[in-house]
């Protein structure tokens, strides 16, 4: 819409009542009056308690259904209901925010790197043996399939989030996860292979957190990250 042009009156109300319904619920759901799965009260009701008209309540659960926070459900046990909360929706978010916002992916991989170096520092303190034992699994799978000449991405992908477990911070492990994501599918969309360097480094990783190494862990995962990284950054140079 242009600038200086007004706003449509039902459109400003229908966009009101959408924040003012929004903020509700985020603030129920932090002071944990609500919870996954809860269903929330009836237009009617929600319409009288805020001040807007069930037509505008309407929109504004419609607006949240869209978002993921809700799910409206049709029929006599129907209603609006607050949804679960889903890792892909995040990674969604994030990278829409990078394509729509035209964030370069060299930022993306710097964050990812500060991301990862955290995670196995927290990993020295926090990981389980059967945790490590998952990423040792995961690095001669990824062996296995290189030397069939199978495809890798999902073992490559699954390495990294495993990294993220077991930094036993599940936000940070949500965060690397959907930077993972991103410069992942950059790879797999333009064809980069993976060279046996990479086994070798993440083998140095896995080694570094069985002795509790955490400065030892950090340079490993920069090491493992610098090297994809440049692969990344070359190809993205060359389009």
């Amino acid at each position: 819409m242009p600038d200086g042009e007004a706003v449509p009156p039902k459109a400003a109300k229908a966009r009101r009542a959408f924040e003012v319904v929004y903020d509700k619920i985020r603030r129920e759901l932090a002071d944990g009056v609500l919870k996954a799965g809860d269903k929330l009260p009836a237009e009617r009701e929600l319409a009288e308690s805020l001040g807007f008209s069930r037509a505008a309540v309407r929109e504004a659960l419609r607006t949240l259904e869209a978002t993921g926070l809700v799910q409206l459900q049709k029929g006599v046990k129907g209603g609006a209901f607050i949804q679960n909360a889903n890792r892909n929706d995040v990674n969604r978010s994030i990278n829409d925010i990078v394509v729509l916002g035209r964030v370069p992916l060299r930022q993306v991989m710097e964050v990812r790197t500060l991301l990862m170096t955290h995670a196995v520092q927290l990993a020295c303190e926090r990981a389980t043996p059967e945790e490590l034992d998952r990423i040792e699994k995961n690095i001669k799978d990824t062996e296995n399939s290189a030397k069939a000449g199978e495809p890798m991405m999902r073992h490559v992908r699954q390495f990294y989030n495993l990294l993220g477990e077991t930094s036993g911070n599940e936000v940070l492990a949500i965060l690397i996860e959907a930077t993972s994501s991103i410069t992942l599918d950059f790879v797999a969309s333009h064809g980069i292979e993976f060279t046996d360097e990479l086994i070798v480094l993440r083998r140095k990783v896995l080694n570094r957190l069985r002795a509790r190494d955490a400065d030892g862990a950090s340079r490993a995962i920069v090491e493992n990250l610098a090297f994809l990284h440049g692969f990344v950054i070359a190809r993205a140079a060359a389009h």
